[in-house]
C-alpha cells in the first residue's frame, strides 16, 4: 500500500542556521527565520539516503548579486516560505504544474530558489510555481514546486521521483495597498483540495505527514512587516500515480 511505503521514512534535521526571526531590511519582500533547517530523509533500516534539501525557499539576490545567491549560501536573512508540500512517487514539475493549469490555476507568480541536493552537490532551482489570478482585492494561492538544479525531480528509494513545494496566499498584492502576504496552511490545505479533485483515494494524500522543522507563527500567526508567518511544521504528502 501507498501509507506503507510512506512510513518506511522518516525525518532528520541538521545543522539549524539562523537569527531571531525579523524583517530583512533591504526589502519587504525578504524575511528572516530561526528555523532554516538542512533535512535528510532517513529509511527505516536507519540509513540516511543520498538527498538533502532545505526547508524554505528564498529570495533572488539584488544589488548586483546573482539571483541564486541567498539560496547558495543558504541565508536565513533572505527566505520566503517553508516546504509544505511533497509530491512523490512519480513526481515532476512540469506534470504537477499541467495539472493545476488545466484545473484553472494558470497565472504564474514571481520567482524564488530552492536549494537541494540530489546525492551529488547542492544545487539551486528557480520558480515560479503556478498561481490563481490576481483580483484587485483578496486572495489569490500561490505554490513554487523544486526538484534539484535544472532536473524536473528529486529521486530516493523510499519516496520514488518526488518535487517539493512551498505555498501562500497573496492579500490585496494587485491594489498595491494593504498588500501582505502568508497563510501558508491555508494555502496548503486549498492547493491539496485541487489534487484530490483529479486523484482521489485514501492513500492519495497525507495532510501533516512529514516534519519540516519549519513550525513558525502556529497556531497563531505573526505578522513581520508584510510578510505573516503561518506555518505548522509539517508537509502534505500527495501520492502522484504514473502518467
Amino acid at each position: 500500500m501507498i501509507w506503507k511505503r510512506k512510513l518506511a521514512v522518516t525525518l532528520v534535521a541538521v545543522l539549524t542556521l539562523g537569527t531571531l526571526v525579523t524583517q530583512s531590511t533591504d526589502g519587504v519582500d525578504a524575511a528572516s527565520t530561526s528555523y532554516l533547517n538542512t533535512i535528510l530523509v532517513k529509511a527505516r533500516d536507519g540509513s540516511v539516503l543520498e538527498d538533502r534539501f532545505m526547508n524554505y525557499d528564498f529570495n533572488p539576490g539584488k544589488d548586483g548579486k546573482p539571483k541564486d545567491y541567498w539560496a547558495k549560501y543558504h541565508d536565513a536573512d533572505h527566505v520566503d516560505w517553508g516546504v509544505s508540500m511533497v509530491f512523490w512517487n512519480a513526481g515532476n514539475k512540469d506534470w504537477v504544474k499541467a495539472i493545476y493549469r488545466a484545473l484553472g490555476v494558470s497565472q504564474d507568480g514571481s520567482a524564488a530558489y530552492g536549494s537541494l541536493n540530489d546525492g551529488g552537490s547542492w544545487q539551486t532551482q528557480s520558480d515560479k510555481g503556478v498561481k490563481t489570478s490576481c483580483p484587485i482585492a483578496g486572495r489569490s494561492r500561490h505554490m513554487r514546486l523544486y526538484a534539484n538544479g535544472g532536473t524536473p525531480s528529486m529521486y530516493n528509494r523510499a519516496w520514488g521521483y518526488y518535487v517539493l513545494g512551498t505555498t501562500h496566499r497573496d492579500v490585496n498584492e494587485c491594489s498595491k495597498f494593504w498588500a501582505w502576504f502568508g497563510e501558508s496552511e491555508e494555502a496548503e490545505e486549498w492547493f491539496t483540495q485541487q489534487w484530490t479533485a483529479v486523484y482521489s483515494g485514501p492513500n492519495i494524500v497525507r495532510a501533516d505527514a512529514f516534519r519540516m522543522y519549519n513550525r513558525q507563527g502556529w497556531p497563531t500567526p505573526r505578522r513581520i512587516g508584510d510578510h505573516e508567518w503561518h506555518q505548522n511544521g509539517y508537509a502534505t504528502t500527495l501520492y502522484v500515480p504514473k502518467h
